[in-house]
């Protein structure tokens, strides 16, 4: 009792601990996730971040600005170059004019594309200044293109003189809003970044709390883990020493059932004998009725003794079967004896047949095998009223192709359901189990034929239906 109360305890925190587990489990499982989503803004943060930081649209847009710088510089030049040219016609260099001409209007060229329209875009500073510089070149180049004739026509330069210098103002102002688009894209940018270290700091600081929270939780669990395979090792010594008291016990109880049921057989044989001589002295009709009562009362008190008996043996290994050549068809012979007087007191017929195919003798354990064959003729004859019960013997064969004896016992009695079939070879289970039965038994006869069957290398099956 001592040791099943430890083990329900056992029991009881093994559950309680199960119960427990899953909340755990579920807990680990939600810090994971949050520690993953964390782990994923950080790699997110640091990604968007190393991106602004190599962002290439800075750099072109700086190229521009140094583009649009450029493009001042070589317009001073010009420009001054232009007046020079007006009033230095007798030793003016021609060629000098028109190479910071052809340079300053290559670097012009450079402000048609896409980048310097991209940054300019929706800025009157860009399309307005483009657009008279693009109308000068085109008058210019009347004078200093490609197909200009020479001499130097100073005319023309003093004609162009006016819309060259109204050029300054917007050129510088297209410079400076560049410039300032550029500074404004470098705050922003300065800006973001700064944004995603605040960000990146705080999911940091973030992610270190929920990392000690998880290192807390895992050796928590880990001390759990620990205590309670602890308590399964000691649960496991316990249940050993209980599997080892309780095989010890079962033991003890075979041993003392063998030893009883052998006591008690030995002076019940002398009662038996003793009423059997009884039934030979001169008695009245009345005490012969008592003395038959007597005798079958002793004879089915044997029977329990001798079940009893058979049983334990089972249990504890010690039934040894003895081999020998029977003759099958006087096995029949004796079985039918034994049951032909019960059955002619219940009006039955009995019939019992071999097919000529079964062999004249085999090797077997007589006394077990008729022990089988009693047991079943005898239920069927008990749960029959009418009708008639078959005793039939022929070959057969199981799945491997081995060749074997089958006994098929066949009665017209009660009939079973599946319910009464399924705990039928079942140690103290009857058909009917209630207090009114008709039938009396122990409950041990077909266990214990199944038992002797297997034992043998077969087996006791049954088929039935209600009625």
């Amino acid at each position: 009792l001592g040791m099943a109360a430890e083990v329900a305890r056992s029991a009881i925190e093994d559950g309680a601990a199960a119960a427990s587990r899953p909340r755990r489990f579920t807990l680990f499982g939600l810090i994971g996730v949050v520690l993953a989503l964390a782990l994923a803004a950080v790699a997110l943060v640091q990604v968007r971040q190393f991106a602004l930081l190599k962002q290439s649209v800075v750099y072109q847009d700086d190229y521009v600005v140094l583009s649009l710088y450029q493009v001042e510089a070589e317009y001073l030049r010009l420009r001054e170059y232009w007046v020079r040219a007006q009033f230095e016609t007798d030793n003016f260099d021609r060629d000098a004019l028109q190479l910071r001409y052809d340079i300053w209007v290559s670097r012009v060229g450079l402000l048609h594309n896409e980048r310097t329209a991209r940054l300019m875009v929706g800025s009157d500073d860009y399309v307005a200044p483009l657009r008279k510089m693009d109308d000068f070149i085109a008058r210019a180049d009347k004078v200093l293109g490609p197909t200009s004739p020479r001499p130097l026509d100073v005319a023309v330069l003093a004609e162009l003189q006016p819309a060259l210098d109204a050029l300054g103002g917007p050129i510088h102002s297209m410079s400076l809003s560049a410039a300032h688009h550029v500074s404004e894209q470098i705050t922003e940018r300065n800006a973001a970044v700064r944004q995603h270290n605040q960000v990146a700091l705080a999911l940091i600081v973030f992610l270190s709390l929920l990392m000690l929270v998880f290192g807390v939780m895992a050796m928590r669990q880990m001390r759990l883990l620990g205590d309670r395979q602890r308590t399964l090792v000691d649960l496991t010594a316990h249940l050993r020493e209980a599997q080892r008291q309780a095989e010890a016990a079962s033991e003890a109880k075979s041993v003392f059932l063998a030893n009883m049921s052998h006591e008690i057989r030995t002076p019940f044989h002398g009662l038996l004998g003793m009423l059997s001589l009884l039934r030979d002295t001169g008695l009245n009709a009345r005490q012969v009725d008592y003395l038959r009562t007597a005798t079958e009362s002793a004879d089915h008190l044997l029977t329990i003794l001798n079940d009893v008996l058979d049983m334990s043996l089972l249990e504890s290994g010690r039934l040894t079967l003895t081999e020998e050549p029977v003759d099958l068809r006087d096995l029949l012979r004796e079985v039918e004896a034994l049951m032909r007087p019960q059955a002619q007191l219940k009006s039955l017929a009995l019939h019992i047949d071999a097919d000529p195919g079964v062999p004249e003798k085999v090797r077997a354990d007589r006394t077990r095998v008729k022990q089988i064959l009693f047991n079943l003729v005898n239920n069927a004859v008990k749960f029959s009223d009418r009708g008639v019960v078959v005793l039939d013997l022929h070959r057969a064969s199981d799945g491997d192709g081995r060749e074997l004896l089958e006994f098929v016992v066949t009665d017209t009695g009660i009939g079973m359901d599946q319910t009464t079939l399924d705990r039928l070879f079942k140690r103290f289970s009857q058909g009917d189990e209630s207090r009114s039965r008709r039938h009396g038994g122990t409950g041990l006869g077909l266990e214990i034929s199944r038992s002797l069957a297997r034992l043998m290398g077969g087996d006791v099956t049954a088929k039935s239906v209600p009625g």
